[in-house]
C-alpha cells in the first residue's frame, strides 16, 4: 500500500576519535544484543513493533499559531492585545486498513496582554505536561499555561503566564525564542533553532543564546543547558556544518527508543541568508541517543522548497513508532505581507508515509500541536 521506508544513514560525532568511537560502538553492540538476543526484541528503528490494535480509533488534539505580526489587535478602548488561533481536531485510525484521517471539529481565539517591543502570542509550540497544557511565545520566552481548552465548550481557551524564560544561561533582557518542546523524564525541554545569531553585516559577533535548551522540572523551576556542542555535532554529522546550518522547530524525546528525534525546519550548505532561507525548508528525520554521540538521519516524503516541520507529536498507542507532523510556509510579498500556509501528515519512525501532506485550511501558520486526552 505504501512505499518502502528509505534506508537511514548513519554519522559518528566528529570530536570522537574514530577508533574510539568504533571500539564504544562495539562494545555497546554487545552490550545490548546479548539481552535482547534472548527477550526476542531490538532497539533499532526498524524492529520496534506495535499493535495495531493499540492505536486508539479516535484521538481529540489541537493545533495553534505563530501569526508573526498579524498577531496584533486593538481593542475598542483602543488598548492593544494579541490573539493566536487553536483549531481542535480528531485524528481518527482504521486498524483494519492501518489509515488514518483527519477531521477539523472547532476552532477558537486565544488572548493575551503581554508581548516584547510590541510582539506578543506568537506560540511556537503545545506541550501536554502533568495533565496540564503549555504554550510558548517565540518572541517574549513567555511560558503560558493552557486553560479551558476543551472543544465542546462555548468559551475560548484563557492563557496564564507561568514563566518567562530568557536566552543562553538566564542572565539576559531578552526573551528567549522558544521553537520546539518535549517532555523527558518527568521533565519538560524546551528549545530554540540551535544556530547561532549571525550579523549579516559582519558587524555584531556571533550570538549563541538560542543553542541553550531551557528544562522546567515539575515544580516549574528552571535549570539551563548549554547545547551548542550538540547542535553542532548534528549538522557536522549530517552534512550541514558551517557555513551551512540547520534550524530547529521541532524535537521529540522518544521514550520507547530511548531516542531524540529531530525534524529541522530549514537545512542548508550555504551561509544563511534571510532571503534565501524561506526556501531552504527540508525533509530530514535525525535521530540519536541521550549522548548525542552517533547520528541516524533519513528523508520523509518529498521536499517542498517553502514547507519545514514546525511541530510534531509521537501517536498514542504506536510506542513511539509513529509520528504526527506540521509543516508550514511563510512567502514574502511586497509591501511586507506574508502569505502562510500549513499542512498536517503522518508518517513512522523509519520513514514511511502514512498520511500524505494535507493542506489546513484558514491560511495561517500553525507551530503546534497536542492530543488533549
Amino acid at each position: 500500500m505504501f512505499p518502502a521506508p528509505p534506508e537511514p544513514r548513519r554519522a559518528v560525532r566528529k570530536d570522537i576519535p574514530r577508533n574510539l568511537a568504533i571500539g564504544i560502538a562495539a562494545f555497546l553492540t554487545l552490550v545490548i544484543t546479548i539481552p535482547f538476543f534472548f527477550s526476542g526484541s531490538s532497539a533499532s528503528l526498524r524492529a520496534v513493533p506495535y499493535e495495531p490494535d493499540a492505536i486508539p480509533e479516535s484521538m481529540p488534539f489541537a493545533i495553534i499559531t505563530d501569526l508573526d505580526k498579524r498577531s496584533h489587535r486593538t481593542s475598542d478602548k483602543k488598548k492593544p492585545f494579541w490573539v493566536a488561533s487553536m483549531k481542535h481536531g480528531v485524528l481518527h485510525y482504521n486498524a483494519a486498513k492501518g489509515s488514518f484521517r483527519v477531521e477539523w471539529v472547532s476552532d477558537h481565539e486565544v488572548q493575551s496582554k503581554h508581548s516584547e517591543e510590541g510582539r506578543g502570542m506568537e506560540l511556537s509550540e503545545l506541550v501536554r505536561y502533568r495533565n496540564q497544557m503549555f504554550t510558548f511565545d517565540d518572541r517574549s520566552g513567555i511560558v503560558y499555561e493552557l486553560d479551558n481548552f476543551d472543544p465542546r465548550s462555548s468559551e475560548d481557551p484563557a492563557v496564564f503566564p507561568r514563566h518567562i524564560l530568557m536566552e543562553g544561561d538566564g542572565r539576559t533582557d531578552k526573551g528567549f525564542k522558544c521553537e520546539w518542546a518535549t517532555v523527558k523524564d518527568d521533565e519538560m525541554y524546551v528549545g530554540s533553532f540551535g544556530k547561532e545569531f549571525t550579523d549579516p553585516k559582519g558587524i555584531r559577533p556571533p550570538g549563541f543564546g538560542n543553542m541553550w535548551v531551557k528544562v522546567i522540572d515539575k515544580e516549574l523551576r528552571v535549570r539551563h543547558e548549554d547545547w551548542t556542542n550538540r547542535f553542532i555535532a548534528m549538522r557536522d554529522a549530517v552534512g550541514y556544518g558551517s557555513p551551512g546550518y540547520l534550524l530547529h522547530e521541532t524535537a521529540i524525546w522518544n521514550p520507547f527508543l530511548n531516542k531524540w528525534h529531530f525534524l529541522p525546519r530549514r537545512a542548508s550548505k550555504t551561509e544563511y541568508s534571510e532571503a534565501a532561507d524561506e526556501k531552504m525548508g527540508t525533509n530530514l528525520l535525525i535521530s540519536t541517543g541521550p549522548a548525542f554521540d552517533s547520528f541516524d538521519y533519513i528523508t520523509v516524503g518529498t521536499v517542498t522548497a517553502e514547507r519545514g516541520f514546525s511541530s510534531a507529536k509521537l501517536i498514542p498507542g504506536s510506542k513511539g513508532r509513529i509520528i504526527i507532523a506540521l509543516k508550514s510556509a511563510e512567502s514574502s510579498l511586497a509591501g511586507g505581507e506574508a502569505v502562510q500556509t500549513s499542512f498536517i501528515s503522518i508518517f513512522t519512525v523509519d520513514g514511511k508515509m502514512l498520511l500524505e501532506e494535507e493542506e489546513i485550511t484558514g491560511g495561517a501558520k500553525f507551530e503546534g500541536i497536542e492530543f488533549t486526552t
